[in-house]
């Protein structure tokens, strides 16, 4: 079974996603207003990609069984936007190339979409589902419809996997490197909409970027995390001054 998407809620907590994280440095009206719900997830032709091609990777790992009925179930439920078609005709050669790359890589302890929480404050708690774990390898994977490889994490993707690994360290999962893996979205048997000629194929690929050392500094993410908390209990404890940290007010 596929669930929509939903933001993890914790009585008395104000709580932020991993996904989340890159916000608040870089928009942080838009961080604010998730946190509160202002600004609720939009499901896209290529976020449900994702989250079906997520599916079967955990699916494969855990019972080695894919059901294509759970999938079809899911893409009546999301939003009449998402192209269904789309996805059914591309998630079975991504989801048989990510099964050979878990063939390869997957052995003897792992931890398949992991659920983790972790208070920052006294009110604030970050959360996060971390999509893998290979002994002290985190991985988290990206869909991508890019057709030449990516040489460099982009920071939305680097603050994420730096929330994964604080919630790991903070839940006694040990990990020493961490990387992303890209699933390419194919492009094959396409025709160009001005020549009318067959285009260049592009099967499904998969590689992987390692996230570089410096990024796994535990203190200096402990420092910014702290920073999100401090202006959290700011916010419960003053709610009539959130303006002053969120632009808008909030309702506890």
């Amino acid at each position: 079974m596929i669930e929509k998407y939903q933001a993890v809620k914790i009585e008395n907590k104000i709580t932020f996603s991993g996904s989340n994280l890159n916000n608040f440095f870089f928009n942080p009206k838009l961080f604010w207003d998730r946190v509160f719900g202002r600004d609720l997830f939009i499901e896209t032709t290529n976020t449900v990609l994702g989250t079906v091609i997520h599916y079967c990777a955990n699916q494969y790992l855990t019972t080695k069984q894919v059901s294509s009925q759970d999938i079809e179930n899911y893409l009546q439920i999301v939003d009449s936007s998402v192209d269904r078609d789309f996805i059914r005709n591309h998630y079975k050669d991504m989801g048989n190339k990510l099964f050979e790359w878990l063939d390869s890589r997957v052995f003897g302890e792992f931890k398949s979409e992991l659920p983790l929480q972790a208070e920052v404050s006294k009110y604030g708690v970050l959360t996060g589902t971390c999509d893998l774990v290979i002994g002290d390898t985190l991985v988290d994977f990206k869909t991508t419809s890019q057709l030449s490889d990516n040489t460099k994490i982009p920071m939305n993707y680097i603050k994420q996997l730096q929330a994964y690994y604080y919630l790991c360290h903070k839940n006694d999962i040990v990990i020493n490197q961490a990387k992303i893996v890209y699933i390419t979205i194919p492009r094959v048997g396409e025709i160009s909409e001005k020549t009318g000629k067959l285009l260049r194929d592009y099967p499904c690929r998969i590689y992987e970027l390692p996230l570089e050392r410096e990024f796994l500094d535990i203190l200096k993410i402990e420092n910014y995390l702290k920073a999100i908390g401090e202006q959290i209990d700011f916010i419960k404890e003053n709610p009539d001054k959130a303006h002053l940290i969120t632009r808008e007010g909030v309702e506890l």
